[in-house]
């Protein structure tokens, strides 16, 4: 789920149809998700998928479920491309 936190939006989530954006934007999130920060797939660190906003969901965040899926989502992206 992809959201524009800015009050009103900025416009950000809409740039996301020009799809070099859009891959840009997957590959960084990619390289945040790749395991260089240290935790095991099964869990997740604020090197990666923690932060302050999302405290709430801690418990139930997993680096490497949402690697899978991103890596899932470029591979059927670039398919379609």
């Amino acid at each position: 789920i992809l959201y524009d936190n800015v009050p009103g939006g900025a416009g950000l989530v809409a740039r996301l149809e020009d799809m070099q954006i859009l891959f840009n934007c997957l590959k960084a999130a990619l390289d945040r998700v790749d395991g260089h920060c240290g935790c095991a797939p099964e869990t997740t660190c604020y090197g990666c998928l923690r932060g302050y906003r999302n405290q709430f969901a801690h418990p139930h965040l997993q680096r490497g479920v949402a690697q899978t899926y991103l890596l899932e989502l470029s591979k059927e992206l670039t398919s379609c491309n």
